[in-house]
């Protein structure tokens, strides 16, 4: 038994034409489920503790730009007149009963109204007449306007 053997270009080329024929192989080349390598970059410590310092001097303006705030509020609440403070803390406004009264006349007289408007449009209670209705309809000759 003698073997024959290809010339090495016609033995590439067939390599060649296999692995393009063969399009689900790149599958299988593929690493799944593996993570990409990370690359550590190593920082100069003299960078890392400016960083770090200008970051601590901006929490320190913060904080205190908040107790600044915090503090305007306070005073803000103590300087004014104790019956706006009370008004304030409370949430209630203090009304008179002439006033809690004349806005709940007008609250009634409002509803009655919409509740006067709301049966006068019942259409079930219409007197108006079913439109007469034109049972013949023809082709050529245009609709009858009413």
């Amino acid at each position: 038994m003698q073997t024959q053997t290809k010339p090495p270009e016609q033995t590439e080329h067939n390599d060649e034409v296999v692995a393009l024929s063969n399009q689900t192989q790149f599958s299988a080349e593929e690493p799944l489920f593996e993570e990409p390598p990370s690359f550590v970059e190593e920082k100069d410590p003299a960078l890392v503790a400016a960083e770090q310092k200008k970051n601590a001097r901006t929490k320190k303006i913060l904080f205190i730009a908040a107790a600044i705030f915090i503090g305007l509020i306070v005073i803000s609440v103590f300087l004014m007149k104790p019956q706006q403070r009370r008004r304030l803390l409370t949430g209630k406004t203090a009304e008179t009963s002439a006033q809690t009264q004349a806005r709940t006349d007008e609250l009634k007289k409002r509803l009655d109204e919409v509740n006067q408007d709301f049966q006068a449009a019942d259409p079930s209670k219409s007197d108006l007449p079913i439109p007469p209705v034109e049972m013949n309809i023809y082709i050529d000759q245009p609709a009858a306007s009413f």
